[in-house]
């Protein structure tokens, strides 16, 4: 999986200094039906299953249905709030970091 964190979402990530913790891409099926997911940007703790991503002392977390849901290629971008996309959609927008 390619990961791509844009400049503009790096620098807001670091004006919110959130070290050591790491910034979690949570994606959760909405009900029973995994069609339907709820995606947010946590803050959280590294867990045995999770895919990292690293990028100028960044970690970007995700766990194996994230991984899956996301495909091979991922970008986290930021204009005016963060925005998740893949080269075919956009999968969420209007995001912002949440502390669990």
């Amino acid at each position: 999986m390619e990961f791509i964190i844009t400049e503009s979402a790096e620098e807001q990530l670091k004006k919110l200094n959130i070290a050591p913790l790491c910034l979690r891409i949570d994606i959760q099926p909405v009900g029973t039906c995994s069609a339907v997911v709820d995606i947010d940007l946590t803050l959280d703790e590294r867990q045995h299953d999770d895919v990292i991503f690293e990028k100028n002392g960044l970690t970007i977390l995700a766990n194996s249905f994230a991984r899956d849901y996301l495909g091979s290629k991922v970008k986290l971008d930021h204009v005016a709030a963060f925005r998740l996309t893949t080269p075919n959609e956009t999968l969420a927008y209007g995001l912002s970091v949440k502390r669990k």
